[in-house]
């Protein structure tokens, strides 16, 4: 999996962890009907491969 992850690793807790922080963060104030992908590129590295 981890050789399919443009960043080369696998996902942890705290990468997940971390965009909820933000999100929930007063520095996400203005961002509204967004998708974040949190999967280090995998998505997009997979459709481009």
């Amino acid at each position: 999996m981890a050789a399919r992850a443009m960043v080369r690793r696998t996902g942890l807790p705290d990468d997940i962890a971390n965009a909820v922080a933000f999100l929930v963060s007063s520095e996400s104030g203005f961002i509204t009907a967004q998708t974040l992908t949190v999967d280090g590129g995998r998505m997009d590295y997979i459709a481009h491969a």
